[in-house]
């Protein structure tokens, strides 16, 4: 057999094997364009999200800032009894709890055991139930006051309010919420 036979039929036989694997090349390679935008995706939803939880924290603390200043201001918090320093928590309570309720209506809360996490939850979701923090016409954020007495070395108790604050995020459905400890006296 001459050698020029022998290169033709060799030629033949490869024939269409060279669109067969770049074909197959194609398809990896779109693949992975496929897989690397889907990453791509998710990692913008990713960066969206957390940028939207660092905004709700953000308002939840304006939520607290803004009920230490509620509690400052208000005659209703601060400056409430006038009694001696020696009187009896009791009458120091009973000056105390005008306006708060277990229920938390009208944003403020106080039951003898404390208030159960979830009235306060709860209360934060129920309209009227809460103190607002509004900018521009929009809610940022909602918080609550809850009252305590707690004893003090002098024997007789100290007003003490948890504030419970939450801060929602631009898109509705991301929420923080903080609580925090803030005493007066």
């Amino acid at each position: 057999m001459p050698v020029g036979y022998r290169l033709v039929r060799i030629v033949r036989n490869e024939t269409g094997s060279a669109l067969v694997v770049s074909l197959f090349l194609l398809l990896i390679m779109t693949l992975l364009g496929i897989t690397a935008m889907q990453t791509s995706t998710l990692e913008e939803r990713m960066s969206a999200n957390l940028g939207d939880m660092d905004q709700a924290f953000q308002r939840a603390e304006r939520g607290l800032r803004s009920a230490e200043d509620l509690i400052n201001a208000e005659t209703d918090f601060v400056g409430k009894y006038h009694g001696s320093i020696t009187d009896d928590d009791a009458m120091r309570i009973e000056a105390g709890i005008v306006g708060f309720a277990a229920d938390c209506s009208n944003g403020r809360c106080y039951a003898t055991a404390g208030v159960a996490q979830t009235v306060k939850l709860t209360a934060l979701t129920t309209n009227g139930n809460y103190y607002s923090v509004n900018v521009g016409g929009s809610e940022i954020a909602r918080y609550l006051v809850e009252f305590s007495c707690q004893d003090t070395l002098a024997g007789n108790c100290a007003y003490v309010f948890t504030i419970t604050s939450r801060g929602l995020g631009d898109d509705g459905n991301t929420q923080v919420t903080l609580e925090e400890v803030y005493r007066t006296e």
